[in-house]
């Protein structure tokens, strides 16, 4: 799996919160900006910010999709139509 660094990230405005003397990409945000991402969905916490409900991820449990995700993708939505 290929990592996507932090930098680049914040570079695209991607907000984040610092806890845990960590640093939390919001959930939104990466999937907004980076759509061919993909999440440790194991590892998504969620944080109170400002009292709002934030779901948030460290960025080493993002990961950029690789060619061979793509075709299993796509061969899961493939639908043939019945004649």
């Amino acid at each position: 799996m290929t990592e996507i660094k932090i930098e680049k990230m914040i570079a695209q405005e991607v907000r984040y919160v610092v806890a845990k003397k960590q640093t939390y990409l919001y959930i939104d945000d990466v999937k907004a900006k980076f759509p061919r991402t993909k999440f440790d969905v194991d590892k998504i916490e969620t944080f109170d910010v400002e009292g709002n409900e934030v779901r948030a991820i460290l960025h080493r449990h993002i990961h950029d999709t690789t060619e061979f995700d793509e075709k299993i993708m796509k061969s899961l939505m493939f639908n043939p139509k019945d004649k």
